[in-house]
């Protein structure tokens, strides 16, 4: 009798952050080189040896490959899993400072985050949760606020208002 076919997933224990892509790798023996039949737990399918696959979800998917061969059926599979971006968010007040003595508070109302890089407009940045940010008499008109938040697996996610905050001098 012939002999069974045999597939392996050279891809194991991928995960990343959404949008996660994923090069399967697979190889074979006794199988039909035309019988892969990917199944990647998102309800997509390929049906190449080596795919690229995309999860655009957050959650662990188990990723099956099955091939066919003159002796039966064989499969393998892979867990694959995309994590949560964080999302990123804040307050902040005043929106409009005269300076020299206003400063404005920061408060980030961000979700799915454990640390933070903000971005003030002026070239000063900060790492703590709710800053406070003085401005100064270089740096008038409106400023760009960004902040980036960072989940606890690497992922990083950001936001920015648009002329957020107007500095005036006296």
């Amino acid at each position: 009798s012939p002999p069974s076919p045999v597939v392996n997933i050279e891809t194991q224990g991928s995960a990343g952050c959404v949008p996660h892509t994923v090069n399967f790798e697979s190889n074979y023996q006794y199988g039909y080189n035309t019988s892969f039949v990917w199944e990647f737990g998102d309800g997509q399918k390929a049906y190449t040896q080596n795919p690229v696959h995309e999860y655009t979800e957050p959650g662990v998917y188990v990723a099956r490959v099955t091939i066919e061969g003159d002796g039966g059926t064989a499969q393998a599979t892979a867990i694959v899993d995309v994590h949560f971006l964080p999302s990123p968010a804040f307050k902040f007040s005043p929106s409009f400072v005269m300076l020299p003595d206003q400063p404005v508070q920061f408060y980030n109302t961000s979700l799915n985050s454990v640390s933070y890089l903000w971005r003030f407009g002026d070239g000063i940045t900060d790492t703590i949760k709710n800053p406070v940010h003085q401005y100064t008499y270089e740096y008038l008109d409106g400023h760009d606020i960004t902040l980036v938040a960072i989940s606890d697996k690497g992922c990083v996610d950001s936001v920015t208002h648009r002329n957020a905050v107007i500095v005036s001098g006296e």
